[in-house]
Parts: C-alpha cells; sequence; structure tokens
C-alpha cells in the first residue's frame, strides 16, 4: 500500500475512524473479519453513519448531544459506586 492511501481515512473522516486489522499468520478469514467488525463497532463507525443519514438541525443535535453526555456520567456514576461498594460474598 502507498504512503499517501495509508492515511486517506484519516483526512476522510478528520477523526479517529481509521480502522486496522493485521492479519496473523495461519488466521483464518473469518476469525480477520470478525476482528474488523468488532473495531469497526467499537470506533464507532456505523453509528455515526447512521445519524449522518440525514440532517440534524441545530435543536436536534444539542438534544442528541445532552443525551450521550446523561448516558456517560451515569456510566461513571454506575462505576464509582460499584467500585466503592463491593458487594459482599457471605462464607
Amino acid at each position: 500500500m502507498s504512503p499517501s492511501l495509508a492515511y486517506a481515512n484519516t483526512l476522510f473522516f478528520r477523526s479517529a475512524y481509521n480502522v486496522q486489522v493485521i492479519m496473523d499468520d495461519n488466521e483464518p478469514e473469518e476469525r480477520l473479519l470478525n476482528r474488523f467488525r468488532r473495531d469497526v463497532m467499537r470506533a464507532g463507525v456505523i453509528q455515526v453513519c447512521k445519524r449522518r443519514k440525514f440532517f440534524e438541525n441545530k435543536q436536534d443535535d444539542k438534544k442528541r448531544k445532552s443525551r450521550e453526555a446523561a448516558k456517560r456520567n451515569r456510566r461513571r456514576h454506575d462505576n464509582i459506586i460499584v467500585s466503592e461498594n463491593p458487594l459482599k460474598q457471605d462464607s
């Protein structure tokens, strides 16, 4: 692959959507494809494509961002509570 094409994804998306999977020796294609799909899902490429399918006005954009922030904060809060108060096991 030429060096100019290596960063084509990064320049097009302008963010961290550059998903790269390196094939191991004697690795089956199914496993390689599954790893690629998993990395794409973790990067959030599919979600962004679905979201950008239609135009989103400023009000909807603010609503979506506030929902996502609330979801992140709820996860952080739940993780803090779990780490501070581990469940006691009965002996």
